[in-house]
């Protein structure tokens, strides 16, 4: 079985609630998480949406293999959120979550090769935000989860899962000992929902700046946030003594 991480209930806007669940990704429910990922993420992701991979289809094409490859990665770890009805069974899947476990020295995104220019283009500024291997080489931090996308049904929308998704990061350093997890935050709900669990932010940019130096447009502007969680309960590892 699946190792479920929280359980919640949420209230809708209309007054009704629902019952949902964080738990680890299924090999049985990998096609609804990648389709999540391709349907609303890389629609409308800030950086997918600025440089129009969803416009596309060769580069929505390489999203899809890039995502579903992710996925059998051991150093990824993917979660999803989906309906905890009363019968235990699994309900819909509603979001998902993926982080991946770093190291500090290789540059990020090393080795991807991507045939649209849209990918080209989105992963040439992912590249050139992602200052987070200096920010923990700086805080001695060597090994962390990195972010590698987080998407919410829009039916689901402003139930708290994008918090709870964030919450389930800090679970998986405290389970798995590791220091720090961090991520690229554009949406301010999200950035919101991390300061409130003491996600710390080491840089900010501002998009419509960052847009003319790299020649795309973002269309709702704002500043973009690089957060990061450190954990209290990390272990760091004994040396041994020659």
């Amino acid at each position: 079985m699946c190792r479920v991480w929280t359980r919640f209930q949420a209230t809708r806007s209309d007054g009704t609630s629902v019952k949902l669940r964080i738990e680890d990704l299924s090999e049985s429910r990998f096609e609804d998480a990648v389709e999540l990922f391709i349907q609303y993420f890389v629609l409308e992701e800030t950086f997918h949406k600025a440089v129009g991979v969803a416009r596309n289809p060769q580069a929505v094409a390489e999203a899809r293999v890039i995502v579903t490859e992710s996925m059998k990665d051991p150093a990824y770890h993917y979660v999803i959120c989906c309906e905890d009805r009363d019968d235990d069974e699994v309900g819909q899947t509603v979001g998902a979550s993926s982080i991946e476990l770093t190291t500090i020295g290789p540059e990020p995104f090393e080795g991807i090769k991507l045939e649209s220019d849209e990918m080209q283009k989105m992963f040439e500024m992912l590249a050139a935000t992602t200052n987070l291997h200096i920010i923990m080489e700086e805080l001695h931090i060597s090994i962390f989860y990195d972010d590698r996308g987080m998407i919410v049904h829009p039916e689901f929308r402003q139930l708290g899962i994008a918090r709870e998704f964030l919450k389930t990061r800090c679970l998986a350093c405290v389970t798995n000992n590791v220091p720090a997890t961090g991520a690229l935050m554009t949406s301010i709900a999200t950035q919101k929902a991390a300061e409130k669990d003491n996600w710390e932010t080491v840089l900010e940019v501002d998009l419509q700046e960052f847009g003319r130096k790299h020649g795309v447009t973002f269309e709702d502007g704002g500043v973009s946030k690089l957060m990061i969680w450190k954990n209290p309960q990390y272990k760091a590892p004994q040396k041994i003594q020659a």
